[in-house]
């Protein structure tokens, strides 16, 4: 299905069915931090919801209703669904310490594999992006704290995290990551910078914005190179 969105924030859930022509909006009590839909001819639309108290939030076209799992203590960063075929349509979720598999349809008793993010002391993951080829979780870290740090996997099943440090050029606090591509990572941030790498969080190159709020989402689209990063008071970001 092309066409449906999905944008979260405090308090509300806003849906699109036309490409964001339209939009209507559902209130919650939570403080929705990120999102992730996924529409599969057998599940059908799934929509996944991660809020900052731990809780998760799903959708499943296939019994019309809104489940609240009470998942972690931790803020729920990141989410991701895809279909490996044959029905399996495994789930991924991220908090900084952990991440979580299951299956769709997600139920209240569904069973979750937990595992351990391995960061080392200091290190804290503030987002994530989890496709079908590859999966990314990134924040700052290493000797300085400061430091970009890049945790890769290559497959939604895996469990082992491959930790990358990145010294950048000046004093950024990361928001959001989108990958285009499959390799090509952007990240963004406060003060108007987006910074991106074609390396695995090796080397972060910053990109010109020309402004200096805060953007606080960041993505591309699945079939071609367009991207756009919002911000504080409005701000919409553009590339063709």
């Amino acid at each position: 299905m092309m066409g449906e969105g999905v944008a979260v924030s405090n308090g509300v859930i806003c849906l699109s069915t036309d490409a964001g022509e339209t939009w209507s909006d559902s209130s919650i009590d939570k403080n929705a931090i990120s999102v992730s839909s996924f529409y599969s001819e057998f599940w059908g639309w799934n929509i996944l919801i991660g809020c900052d108290d731990g809780t998760l939030l799903y959708y499943g076209e296939t019994y019309n209703t809104w489940i609240d799992t009470a998942l972690s203590n931790e803020p729920v960063i990141a989410a991701g669904m895809t279909d490996l075929g044959l029905h399996v349509s495994p789930v991924i979720i991220a908090t900084n310490s952990f991440t979580y598999n299951t299956y769709l349809p997600i139920y209240p008793t569904s069973t979750w594999n937990v595992y351990n993010n391995q960061l080392n002391p200091g290190d804290s993951i503030t987002c994530g992006e989890l496709n079908y080829n590859y999966q990314y979780l990134v924040g700052n870290g290493g000797s300085s704290g400061l430091e970009i740090l890049t945790l890769k996997k290559y497959y939604l099943l895996d469990t082992l995290w491959v930790p990358t440090y990145s010294s950048i050029t000046s004093t950024f606090i990361l928001e959001d990551i989108a990958i285009y591509y499959d390799y090509n990572l952007f990240i963004c941030g406060d003060d108007g910078k987006i910074f991106t790498s074609v390396d695995d969080g090796v080397n972060w190159l910053e990109q010109n914005t020309g402004g200096n709020y805060k953007l606080k989402s960041i993505v591309f689209g699945y079939n071609d190179s367009a991207g756009y990063s919002v911000g504080d008071n409005g701000v919409i970001l553009f590339t063709p």
